[in-house]
């Protein structure tokens, strides 16, 4: 008898009329009106910061479970730093479709494994891996927490339940098995033996209607627990199949069950180790009533049927061998779908259809292979059932996939869709596979059409021939924007390559809302990167994630590589109308696109390699290759004449000095500041420093001025051009024992260790300030300020003050971080923890002449990275989780986090305007933060 295998079961789509609840990674909730399949409508949005698990909707409140942005912490009490991460439980008001909204949220520890809802409690099993690169003493930790939920504006929590497991489990989540009365937690372990680690099953007690839990029995197993569907409790009795050690195939798998007395009390009944023919991997496991199917592989995939109708005798009965392996099986009565890969086809990817009704001779009566060449699924083991639907009042089968297909004409390309299977009681037929641009993970049948569902889009297909499904409707979910421009007058333009479609194109939005999901205005570039020999998506995805934008008056202009990857290409769009920018004719240029750099690495960082300056766009070139004297000459810079915005054209060349000391350039009024060394004689490295200055008032002949030596290398220069920021550089040598000892003499600065004479050469900075005097190309030193041993990583300069930042150790490497680490620093009698947060110091006074250095502080962040400074704070943009802040600095011995935005995604652009900060997120859209306005 055929039968639905669907349930009200947590998900990340629901479905509630003609209204699709769907979580998207990159747009969290959004609401969709479906009625119309040849017309689907976004009704509205809740932006949520993190990774989407799973969802319930019911009476107006859909509960989103949200597994967050992880990122590295510093435990305080150790000094360590942690690989950490955290989820969270939010209730949104869905009553009106079009406008939701938070209500409720709870934090839960770790990342989430699964949950259950009963009646008013939620259950959420989570998982800390207490491993991080570096620090091999934390504990696995697994968390069960019951939340009321009764009030979703007020959830609470009725009980959590924390319990450590043995062994190192490096990161794997944790499976669960759940009924009325109980919960089963297990997984993957690492008890120190490759060959010998088993798994424990922890049982829960959540009989309690009010959501009181209590921990049960903690039963070992044979071997490993690596999906939900390896514990079973069925007719009281608990059945696992499980295999030892952590390389599949050393051991064979062993079928083990348990009388359930109750949570407490969990009485071992048999043991069976399971009789190969062949060592080989147990790769899943299903049960069904009193019947257990296990699939092992190696390279045929053995079905074995395990007859549990006596407890205490457990029989391995039939066994069927077959190419390739099952990934899931979905058991129907006395049929049995499996979902699997099959390597010996062209197509990885299979369905097939197996006869059960005899257990010692089970039949496979069919098989369809599907997909691309490396086809993928997507979800785990514990989830793929959610994805594999089958649909029997339909007589279809509906199966996202992804995969890679590859022909020598177009290089290799993703593949992704869902696949359409016919199939009766004794058949399998492969009808036709949905496109679906973007990875599919979900696809259902709704008014007669199929929907597919991805983070990225909403898709509905006619289907009244499943051999050639017809798009009728597609709803994008998500921009990715690499690139984001304030340009005009209150719109931004914003870079967009999609990676499925392999478009590219120039959106045009509202300043105010930079992440609407419809533009104003749009300009297709996707033909500007046609080129024989760049037809695969990698290389078009590369030319649009190294590219450039600027932006003057109401034009746009975007640099990229050139064709056949030679050179570089400018393109200049007119946005005067926004609901119709219009693109300018190509420019090829001889010289390549630079690199966008935000200044990681020392020096002076309130340089750019790319920006309009006046009428002329300045371009720091990156270094080529001479191929004639076999060295790389020095980087340029380039000017383009912009006076005539649709029509640039390039106008001189310069010399911008020797590589590693260009830090970009700087521009004061029409005048452009760069700096430049020059090896002097003798061997012992020295070399001076220049300040080189080109005038581009008028941007067709542009005029290279007298240099000015000057002490370092450009940090800042001020609006007017009558004082600078250098940053200067000089050795100290001493003799030490070893490498260790020169790391610690170093402070974490960049040091070079003379290995024969067992000398230690660490480099030392100092900040410079000095006025010029206009025409006369001289400067004068005002005050000096030495910044130590410690490595000054960036400087970013305004013109009232200066920030440094200095980072003393790659604290993923667990160095020791300055002297004070290890030692009782603040006299309280006890040892203090290493810090690893970098430090910064700030300088104020520079309008007077002067370098007032304030107190070194610690950041707020393990990361943080200082983006520029606006009056009296510094814009500084964390990954870990994704946040920008704002620093006051307005007392130098105190700078503190006045202001923390947490971000939807990881920034790849950041521009600042107006005391608005607009940043690019790539696949998480585009996000304007206010940051005050404040005039830099």
């Amino acid at each position: 008898m055929w039968h639905s295998s669907s349930h009200r079961s947590p998900d990340i789509l629901k479905i509630e009329g003609d209204t699709l609840y769907a979580l998207s990674a990159y747009r969290g909730l959004v609401t969709i009106d479906i009625s119309d399949p040849g017309d689907i409508e976004l009704m509205g949005r809740y932006a949520a910061e993190g990774i989407p698990f799973e969802m319930y909707v019911r009476d107006g409140v859909a509960y989103a479970l949200y597994a967050s942005f992880w990122g590295y912490e510093q435990d305080p009490d150790t000094g360590k730093v942690v690989w950490r991460q955290s989820s969270r439980v939010l209730a949104v008001d869905v009553s009106d479709p079009s406008q939701p909204f938070e209500i409720g949220g709870f934090d839960i520890p770790g990342g989430i494994s699964d949950s259950r809802i009963v009646g008013d409690i939620l259950y959420v099993v989570s998982y800390e891996n207490g491993w991080c690169w570096g620090c091999n003493d934390g504990e696995p930790r697994t968390t069960v927490t019951s939340l009321s939920v009764a009030d979703p504006a007020n959830m609470e929590v009725v009980d959590q339940l924390a319990f450590i497991e043995d062994g190192q489990s490096w990161g794997w989540r944790r499976s669960i098995h759940v009924t009325t009365e109980r919960m089963y937690v297990s997984g993957l372990t690492w008890g120190g033996d490759w060959n010998n680690s088993h798994s424990t099953i922890q049982v829960v007690d959540i009989s309690d209607a009010e959501g009181d839990m209590e921990l049960g029995a903690s039963r070992p197993v044979a071997g490993q627990i690596r999906s939900r569907w390896q514990m079973n409790e069925y007719d009281g009795h608990l059945r696992v199949i499980s295999q030892p050690g952590m390389w599949r195939g050393v051991e064979a798998p062993v079928v083990e069950t348990f009388e359930v007395v109750n949570a407490q009390v969990l009485e071992p009944l048999a043991a069976l180790e399971m009789e190969l023919p062949r060592p080989e991997g147990l790769q899943s496991v299903r049960f069904d009533g009193h019947v257990g199917y296990a699939v092992t592989f190696e390279r045929t995939d053995p079905l074995f049927v395990i007859d549990l109708s006596d407890p205490v005798n457990p029989v391995q009965r039939g066994e069927l061998e077959m190419p390739g392996w099952l990934y899931h099986m979905e058991p129907r009565g006395d049929r049995l779908f499996g979902l699997g890969f099959d390597q010996q086809e062209e197509t990885g990817l299979a369905i097939s259809l197996f006869d059960v009704a005899d257990m010692d001779n089970p039949k496979q009566l069919a098989r369809v292979n599907f997909g691309a060449r490396w086809g993928w699924m997507a979800e785990d083991q514990d989830r793929i059932h959610k994805a594999f639907k089958i649909l029997p009042d339909a007589g279809v089968i509906l199966m996202p996939f992804s995969g890679w297909d590859w022909s020598d004409e177009g290089g290799g390309r993703y593949n992704s869709g869902v696949q359409i299977v016919d199939f009766t009681r004794d058949s399998l037929t492969i009808r036709g596979a949905a496109p679906h641009q973007g990875r599919a993970r979900r696809a259902f049948i709704h008014r007669d059409h199929l929907f597919a569902m991805s983070d990225d889009r909403v898709e509905a297909f006619d289907i009244t021939d499943k051999d050639a499904p017809e798009s009728t409707s597609n709803l994008s979910l998500v921009r990715h924007v690499r690139r984001v421009m304030p340009v005009g007058d209150g719109i931004v333009a914003e870079l967009v390559s999609d990676w499925w479609t392999e478009e590219a194109r120039l959106d045009i939005l509202p300043a105010n809302d930079p992440d609407n999901p419809t533009a104003i205005g749009s300009v297709d570039l996707t033909a500007l990167l046609d080129d024989v020999d760049l037809n695969n998506r990698w290389n078009r995805y590369w030319r649009i994630w190294s590219s450039r934008m600027a932006a003057t008056g109401d034009h746009v202009f975007l640099m990229y590589t050139g064709p056949n990857n030679v050179g570089s290409t400018l393109v200049s769009i007119d946005v005067s109308e926004p609901d119709n920018p219009v693109l300018g004719d190509p420019v090829n240029l001889e010289f390549a696109t630079p690199y966008q750099y935000y200044g990681w690495w020392g020096g002076g960082q309130t340089a750019t390699n790319f920006a309009v300056v006046g009428d002329a766009l300045v371009v720091q070139a990156p270094q080529r290759w001479n191929q004639e004297r076999q060295v790389q000459d020095p980087p340029t810079l380039e000017i383009i004449d912009i006076s005539n915005p649709g029509a640039p054209q390039h106008a001189g060349s310069f010399d911008s000095g020797v590589a590693r000391y260009a830090q970009g350039f700087q521009a004061a009024g029409d005048i452009i500041y760069t700096s430049r060394a020059e090896e002097q004689p003798g061997d012992d490295g020295r070399v001076r420093f220049f300040l080189d200055r080109i005038d581009v008032s008028d941007a067709t002949e542009p005029n290279e001025l007298e240099s000015i030596n000057v002490p370092g290398t450009l940090a800042a220069i001020s609006e007017a051009g009558d004082s600078i920021v250098t940053v200067d550089y000089r050795n100290f040598v001493e003799p030490v024992e070893d490498w260790q000892e020169c790391q610690q003499l170093s402070g974490g600065a960049w040091v070079r260790m003379d290995w024969q004479a067992n000398l230690c050469v660490v480099g030392l900075t100092s900040l410079n300030l000095l006025s010029l005097d206009g025409d006369a190309a001289e400067a004068e030193l005002q005050d000096r300020v030495d910044l130590g041993v410690r490595r000054l990583q960036t400087l970013h300069v305004s013109p009232r003050r200066a920030i440094a930042r200095f980072q003393q150790v790659w604290w993923w490497w667990g160095w020791a971080v300055d002297d004070a680490d290890g030692e009782d620093a603040d006299g309280d009698g006890e040892i203090d923890p290493p810090d690893h947060r970098p430090e910064i110091t700030v300088f104020a006074g520079l309008q007077d002449g002067e370098l007032n250095r304030g107190a070194t502080s610690r950041m707020h962040a393990l990361d943080g990275q200082v983006r520029g400074i606006y009056g009296d704070h510094a814009a500084v943009l964390s990954y870990s989780p994704p946040s920008l802040a704002l620093y006051d600095l307005a007392d130098p011995d105190a700078p503190a986090v006045a202001r923390e935005v947490r971000l939807r995604g990881y920034t790849q652009d950041l521009t600042v305007k107006d005391g608005v900060a607009y940043m690019a997120n790539g696949p998480f859209g585009a996000q304007a933060v206010f940051i005050g306005g404040m005039i830099r």
